[in-house]
């Protein structure tokens, strides 16, 4: 925890931290090596770079396993593939284990997720927690439909939807991007 920031508050088994929200961000398949702040010498990431300056930035990170489905299954319960159980694709989040998502809803935050690929909808379990979790207005037929379309623009609109809706209590926001996949 930096020295600016303030301290994180306990309240009966309630823990937030104090006058933040939070918003994860999730691009699928983006390589670091191809970010400003990580040293690439191509201007591709302006903004996200200015964003890692004036925040918090990782320089040393890793993914349990190198597909979408396990790997942000992982992220949203802390835990190991063996830890969560979601392997393949006709698995789903046990009710035993918990959530970012419900931890972060526990402690007040309003939790909302905006998801645009195929393997991160609600029926591996990953609506578990949120108040929203909208995998439907980005959604695909078929998961091959799901390399032919750009859909950050309706994610990035959708999102602003649901902050003109929630900002004014603390918050948990999880955004999933897809079209850098393909």
């Amino acid at each position: 925890q930096a020295d600016d920031l303030p301290a994180v508050t306990a309240s009966d088994d309630r823990t937030r931290a104090a006058g933040y929200n939070v918003v994860l961000i999730s691009i699928d398949s983006l390589r670091a090596d191809h970010l400003g702040v990580y040293g690439y010498g191509r201007d591709t990431s302006p903004a996200m770079d200015r964003w890692a300056r004036e925040g918090v930035l990782f320089k040393n990170a890793s993914s349990t396993t190198a597909w979408t489905l396990p790997g942000h299954m992982s992220m949203l319960t802390g835990r190991s593939l063996l830890g969560h159980g979601v392997v393949s694709d006709d698995r789903r989040l046990t009710d035993d284990v918990t959530t970012l998502a419900g931890a972060l809803q526990r402690a007040g935050y309003r939790t909302g997720a905006i998801v645009s690929a195929p393997y991160v909808e609600a029926r591996y379990g990953f609506d578990r927690g949120f108040d929203d979790y909208d995998d439907e207005t980005i959604s695909f037929a078929t998961h091959g439909e799901s390399y032919k379309d750009v859909t950050a623009p309706l994610l990035q609109t959708t999102a602003a939807g649901w902050l003109d809706v929630n900002a004014n209590r603390p918050f948990f926001l999880f955004l999933h991007y897809w079209d850098v996949h393909y």
